[in-house]
Order: structure tokens, then sequence, then C-alpha cells
């Protein structure tokens, strides 16, 4: 297992050194820099890059652990043309003490369609990035990318914009009127089946997909990407600059 261990970090290093060049950008070196400059107290944190501009909107941080503070978070992303979440994470251990790249969770994929979502239900044209600060404890940080494909990020999109096209209407209809409670239940309906169904079965399809098909991280590289399937990603970006 040990020799495995050591092969997999090999093949980790080598791709992300030989792809940094080609894959890091702007909002990667500026997320490194707050990583080692400031969020360097052992806790997760969760960044928004809004346009380059960075706002750690962190809650709640433990050493493996990070939830979000809405009022920064809804702040942070009012605005944005593009924006990217980042959030640092540790390499993990084995029953052995052997250390071993995490994956990206069903808990991240699912969030990520729930950032999405709050994201888009103010403009439905922001790009999103999700990414990972990896700290090894030999060598520098890898930078990961992650995102939920297919009919899930469809229908995402596709409530986001309903919602928009709904809120819209409330603002001009009659108050206490049919036709606002009608639209207000239209909302909830949305914000319902968004969260209920659309999150939910995102954890539920993305754990399967780790268990099924990335048992064993890194088990598969192709143009750098981990696992390949055809509704979820997972790819090294780089060495974190």
């Amino acid at each position: 297992m040990r020799t495995f261990n050591v092969l997999i970090a090999s093949l980790l290093a080598f791709a992300a050194t030989s792809a940094q060049a080609d894959v890091v950008d702007a909002a990667d070196r500026i997320a490194s820099e707050y990583f080692r400059s400031v969020a360097h107290d052992g806790k997760e944190h969760l960044l928004v890059l809004c346009d380059n501009v960075v706002h750690d909107v962190s809650r709640f941080s433990t050493s493996d652990t990070v939830q979000k503070d809405l009022k920064k978070f809804s702040k942070a992303i009012s605005e944005c043309k593009t924006v990217v979440l980042f959030h640092n994470h540790p390499y993990g251990h084995n029953d052995n003490g052997d250390p071993y790249m995490p994956l990206p969770s069903w808990m991240d994929f699912g969030i990520s369609i729930r950032f999405s979502y709050e994201i888009w239900k103010m403009n439905v044209k922001t790009p999103i990035s999700f990414r990972i600060f990896l700290n090894r404890e030999e060598g520098s940080p890898l930078i990961l990318e992650y995102a939920v494909l297919g009919e899930t990020i469809t229908a995402t999109l596709k409530n986001a914009r309903a919602r928009s096209i709904y809120i819209n209407k409330l603002r001009t209809v009659l108050k206490d009127s049919d036709e606002e409670k009608n639209l207000i239940f239209l909302v909830a309906h949305l914000e319902y089946i968004q969260e209920e169904e659309i999150v939910y079965r995102t954890a539920v399809e993305s754990e399967n997909y780790i268990k099924k098909e990335c048992p064993v991280p890194v088990s598969v590289i192709k143009h750098w990407s981990i696992c390949p399937n055809q509704d979820f990603y997972i790819k090294v970006r780089g060495v974190a600059p």
C-alpha cells in the first residue's frame, strides 16, 4: 500500500508540474497568496474570488470543515462578472498513516450545485469555477478543480432563470393579489425542487461516482483529469504558485 501511495503521489507531482504553465491563472495565484500569507491558521477557509478580488466568507471554520457566512457570501457575489470559489484542504491519511490525496467529496459536489444556484439567482450569465487548494506534507500545494456536468447543471440554470422571472414579476403585481400569491408559491416551489431534489440527487450520484469510478485517488489521469465521467469531473490545475 505504501508503494502504491508513493506511486500515486509521484504521478500527481509530475502531472501537476507539467500542467502548471497551461492552467494556473490569476485566481489561482491570488488564492495561493492568500492561503500562504493570511489563511495559514490550520483551519479551512472558503474564498470567493469576484473578478479576482478575494473575499473570505468563512464561518465556523475548523481543521477539516468550513461553513459560509451567508451575509458575506451574498455581498461578495452580488455584482460579480466571474466567480471562483476556493477552499483549502489538508491531505488525508489512511489507517496505516500513509498520506493520500482526498478527492472532492459528495458534500463538495452537492455544495457546488447549491452555490451555483445562489449565484445564478443574481445573474445566470456568471461563469463559476470550484477549486481546492490542497496542502501537501511535502512539496507545494496542488490546485484541483471540480464540477457537476450534464442534466443537473442544466436544471439548476433553468431553475435560477425561472426564479429571476418570477421575482421580476412580483415587483409589478398588486400586493395581496392572487397573482402575487401564485408567484410566491412558484418561487417557493422552485427553491424546494432545487434543494430537496437536485442538490440531494447530486450528493447521492456523486457519492456513487466516487465509490464506483474513483475508489482509489487518481486511478486514471487523462489530460490531467481524474476519473473522467460524463456527469462529474475533477482535474489537476497545477502546483500552487
